[in-house]
């Protein structure tokens, strides 16, 4: 199978999905703005210049597409992100397409007009979409999106790289806390601070602060008029294999973003048996109960997130029945194998339904 990928190849989500086509044996072309190397993958960059009018660039970057299509005898387009490489997808022609969002290019795109135009457009003309969590699917439903074409589920953890260590903290120990997310004002990383200059006087931690972005060097900044320049340690982006180990190294996982799709940060911490203390939204109630197996703490307050991680660090049973139950939790719903199979099937479908003659 020729597959058409458009998306960011830069994208660590974006290159874990495509490893497993190309190991067996398809021809995959990625396309996008934001190249990188992704190995037995075909790469192409796509024109980003800003000069000319908006319809002009766009009749450019299609025209390379349906050639692309063309000369590589492209079966299907998987389109990545709704309202930028999605409505290029509809460029492509009379080729079988799948879109796959991801959480903030729906729900936050869709404040704006011109979004919500697209997004009702896009996802009426694709033959399949793959939504990460319920909350999503249905904001897209709202925005016009034929239900019957929508099919809800995470990619999923690789449960061979992201799994708990082999021993547990001790009682009294420094509470280890992680972020992994992105350092961009949309990730609220600074309320993780702030809560974290609330209690270190009082309680032992550190903490690591796993990612880049365009806020990096506003947070150190913070950081160190904190006080927490010996408590933080600001570690950049990291691979796989390094996250993996991070997590293993951490007892708690914080997330404090007002909005999300299903944080692939978030599964692969709980796939790690770390305790999730995650902002009370939708995307983080689908995958932590409080008290249970997370604690969920008051979206955009400092003061609750503060009062969660000294929950956290006191209460060590349920740290260690989050360390028992969390990879379960994952395991029974969020295995990368079983992503990539729901979406290999996807593939297959469209493919044979297309060679008959009629798309679905």
């Amino acid at each position: 199978m020729n597959v058409l990928v458009l998306g960011d190849a830069a994208s660590i989500h974006l290159q874990r999905m495509v490893r497993p086509f190309v190991a067996e044996g398809h021809r995959v072309i990625v396309a996008g703005f934001a190249p990188g190397e992704i190995p037995g993958a075909t790469v192409v960059a796509l024109p980003a210049g800003a000069r000319g009018l908006p319809l002009l660039r766009f009749s450019r970057k299609a025209a390379l597409l349906r050639r692309l299509i063309r000369e590589e005898r492209i079966d299907l387009v998987h389109a990545h992100a709704i309202t930028v490489y999605g409505l290029l997808a509809l460029a492509c022609g009379r080729v079988p397409m799948v879109l796959s969002v991801h959480g903030s290019d729906v729900l936050l795109a869709r404040e704006k007009r011109w979004n919500r135009i697209v997004i009702r457009l896009v996802s009426r003309r694709v033959d399949r979409i793959t939504s990460p969590a319920a909350h999503v699917t249905e904001a897209l439903v709202a925005l016009g999106a034929p239900r019957d074409r929508i099919e809800t589920f995470q990619y999923g953890v690789d449960l061979d790289r992201f799994f708990p260590a082999e021993t547990s903290v001790a009682q009294g120990a420094p509470l280890r806390v992680i972020s992994t997310r992105a350092l961009a004002p949309l990730y609220r990383v600074d309320l993780l601070l702030m809560a974290l200059s609330r209690i270190a006087c009082g309680t032992p931690l550190r903490a690591t602060i796993a990612g880049e972005g365009p806020a990096a060097e506003a947070l150190m900044r913070l950081a160190w008029s904190l006080g927490l320049e010996e408590d933080v340690r600001f570690r950049g982006a990291l691979g796989e294999e390094a996250i993996a180990r991070a997590l293993r190294d951490a007892d708690v996982y914080v997330s404090a973003t007002p909005t999300d799709g299903a944080s692939l940060g978030l599964l692969e911490a709980m796939a790690t048996g770390l305790l999730p203390v995650v902002a009370d939204i939708p995307a983080n109630r689908e995958w932590v109960r409080h008290g249970e197996n997370g604690l969920l703490f008051a979206s955009g307050s400092p003061d609750a997130l503060a009062e969660a991680l000294l929950a956290a660090a006191h209460d060590l049973p349920l740290r260690e029945k989050a360390r028992a139950r969390n990879p379960e939790i994952i395991g029974e719903r969020a295995g990368f194998d079983a992503g990539i199979s729901r979406i290999s099937g996807i593939y297959e479908g469209l493919v044979q339904k297309s060679s008959k003659g009629s798309r679905p």
